[in-house]
């Protein structure tokens, strides 16, 4: 009897330590006499308008070598169309593309790797807070770059409307880029 007694008080010692005990995700603070252990915070770089200039260079150089292909493309597609007299947009796109390879050497992967590169870098110029009036201008100017690029890639590769609506779309949109260019070196140079 007597070890029947002491297996009870025992059980029901362990059991009522058990329910006590609060999971540590619970406790809101720590016990006395203990220590917390805290984070560290991790700092933010501070911003350097050389490396933001370098960053904007490199996104604007790949940008003004894909917008020369891309301005080829359009004439070759506006020309192809003007040959045969209607606006086949996935015949002529599948000929620009052929064109370009033969005469550029940059296949259409080339060029679909070119674009998401270019969308990357502006993603994470995008991210980047500028500090004074100098980067914020260098950031607007880069912008209006990556817009006007954005226009004439998306104007020679779903090509519509009209002969006449579609040249002077791809010619619109190449006279923005190239002023976009022009008010963007004044911040880079």
């Amino acid at each position: 009897m007597k070890r029947v007694m002491v297996c009870l008080v025992t059980a029901l010692a362990l059991i009522l330590s058990a329910c006590g005990a609060v999971p540590a995700e619970e406790q809101s603070e720590p016990a006395e006499g203990s220590v917390e252990t805290i984070e560290p915070i991790e700092e933010k770089e501070p911003f350097d308008i050389d490396v933001f200039k370098a960053e904007i260079t490199e996104s604007k150089q790949l940008m003004y070598n894909t917008s020369i292909l891309l301005g080829n493309m359009g004439k070759y597609e506006y020309n192809f169309v003007k040959v045969l007299g209607s606006m086949e947009a996935d015949s002529m796109l599948k000929n620009a593309y052929k064109w370009l390879a033969e005469k550029a050497d940059f296949s259409e992967e080339d060029l679909t790797e070119a674009h998401e590169l270019i969308r990357q870098q502006y993603k994470e110029i995008e991210l980047i807070e500028p500090e004074g009036t100098e980067a914020e201008k260098l950031k607007e100017s880069y912008e209006a770059l990556y817009d006007a690029y954005n226009a004439l890639h998306n104007t020679v590769l779903s090509p519509s409307g009209s002969i006449s609506s579609f040249g002077a779309a791809v010619s619109d949109t190449l006279k923005a880029f190239v002023a976009a260019d022009d008010d963007l070196a004044l911040w880079v140079e």
